[in-house]
Parts: C-alpha cells; structure tokens; sequence
C-alpha cells in the first residue's frame, strides 16, 4: 500500500489541489495500479495560493492524516511587492482599489516600520482566501459581492527582512507562523509607510523541515522520483 509524506515543488498557475489531482493521476496509472488499487488519497499540508509558488507538503494513502501535523509548522517566504497600488485581492490578480504616492519611502523608513511588524501581532485575513464563513470559502463570498466581517487574528512574524528596494517594488523575506497572511502583511505594510501595497509574486521557500532545493518540481513529478521522495523523507518525519 502506498503511503508516505514528502514535498512538491508547486509553480505558479496551479491551485494546491490541482497539484494533488496530478500526483494522485500519476501514481494511480502507475503504481497504485499495479497494486490494484482504484483508488488512492492524496492531500496537501498547507493551501499556496494559485499565483503564489514554493513547498507544498503531500500526504499519501494513510499518512495524509499525518498532514495535521504539519498545519502548525513554521513558514519562510520570499515576497516581491510593489508600493503605490492596492487591490481587492492584496495581490497583482486583482482589481485596484487605490493608487497612492510612494516616492517618499526610503529603505530606512521601510526597515524601521518593518520592524514594527515583527512579533504576535493582530492580522486580517484577506476577503479572497480559502478560509471559510459558514461553510463557504471568504473568495466566494466576495465574488459575490457579500459583505463579511472578518476577524483580526493572531499570528507570529518571526522575523521580517529587507532584502531589496528599487521603487515601487520590494522583496522582503518572512519567517512566520502558520495561518499568517503574507497578501495581508504586504497591504498592512504598504498602508504603515503611508502608501499601497500589494503582492507581485510570493515563493514559499520552506515549511517545518521541508525546504525548496529538496522539492520535487514539476518536471520531476514521475512514480520513481515520488517514490524516492516518499523513501527519503517520511522515516525522518517527527511526529
């Protein structure tokens, strides 16, 4: 029986669950069915936006209960933004909601207000995202036109890092704690500096021990090297 955790790889374009639909086809045309297997469950730990890349976690057969595990874990990201705009989706896909002046920021403004993000901090998650108001998803509802109140949540900016500034775009690197909104740092930030902000491209570069350069990518996605992936790391998993 197949089971086992390991990363993927997942490129901008695809949805979390597009990824498992394609790992789920590709090994029950190939292993699962040499099993005879006709079925096989597949998850993921930890949803990435469709225009956002980086680590996504895959659960297989019976370890994807083992996915809950990870829900928790830490995140790193790599976040390019660009001041001067917001959108109703805190990111490049979305309608722009205003345009504001961004000449006056300077790299020490930034990294002072930066700063000022850093620890347990209050955060509210964007109108389009997958979490959920009575059984239905906060982008569904918007598309809608529905109004929701959203609640302001707690989460951990571990550490925040400047490493570019050539206006109006900005890259930063974040270490944060699962359930952060990095589209809603990126708006929180934009509006602190006195202007707009909203995400241009977003790479989650590791979750818990799973890091980027161990990812299976796409061109790799065959029933040996998942195989391989599942070998390697689930007996190193902490539980």
């Amino acid at each position: 029986m197949i089971r086992g955790v390991f990363s993927v790889y997942k490129p901008r374009g695809l949805t979390s669950a597009d990824v498992t639909n394609r790992i789920k086809k590709i090994l029950l045309e190939s292993v699962a069915k040499g099993e005879g297997l006709k079925s096989l469950k597949v998850g993921h730990g930890g949803t990435l936006d469709k225009s956002a890349e980086g680590v996504l976690m895959i659960g297989i057969g019976k370890d994807c209960k083992r996915l809950s595990n990870f829900l928790t874990s830490e995140k790193w990201y790599q976040v390019t933004g660009e001041f001067g705009k917001s959108t109703d989706t805190y990111d490049s896909e979305g309608t722009v909601t205003s345009i504001k002046p961004f000449e006056h920021i300077t790299s020490h403004d930034l990294q002072t207000i930066l700063r000022s993000f850093e620890g347990q901090i209050l955060q509210t998650p964007p109108r389009f995202s997958a979490l959920k108001k009575n059984g239905r998803r906060l982008s569904d509802l918007a598309r809608e036109g529905v109004v929701v109140d959203i609640k302001p949540r707690p989460v951990a900016i571990h550490s925040i890092t400047l490493d570019s500034l050539l206006p109006p775009f900005f890259t930063l690197s974040v270490h944060c704690s699962s359930g952060t909104y990095i589209r809603s740092l990126v708006h929180d930030i934009g509006m602190k500096v006195g202007s707009a902000a909203h995400v241009r491209t977003l790479c989650r570069t590791r979750q818990g021990q799973f890091v980027l350069a161990n990812a299976l990518k796409e061109g790799d996605w065959s029933p040996q090297n998942i195989l391989m992936a599942i070998k390697v790391f689930t007996p190193n998993l902490n539980d």
